[in-house]
């Protein structure tokens, strides 16, 4: 479970495990697996840090791992992915 901050600044949990993608356009959203879609306050980077840290919290892994679209990557990898999307955004 990981704490977002939904735009009207209402803090609320949600579930990890459902997150399907985070996506910046320019708002975060979050899409889960249900199909909802929720826009939050946090930067895509702080959702992924968050989804990672709890992650390894549940599952004590010496190698934090996030599931992407394609899979699951490391967190470099994972940092890397999200870097270079931002860098796309910017360039149109």
């Amino acid at each position: 479970m990981i704490e977002v901050t939904k735009l009207n600044g209402e803090r609320i949990i949600v579930n990890a495990d459902h997150i399907e993608s985070v996506e910046a356009q320019p708002d975060t959203a979050l899409v889960l697996d249900t199909g909802k879609r929720m826009v939050v306050r946090e930067e895509v980077m702080e959702v992924v840090r968050r989804v990672i840290e709890y992650q390894r919290a549940i599952r004590c892994d010496e190698s934090p791992r996030v599931s992407l679209a394609d899979g699951v990557v490391n967190l470099e990898t994972a940092t890397a992915v999200v870097k270079a999307a931002r860098e796309a955004m910017k360039r149109g």
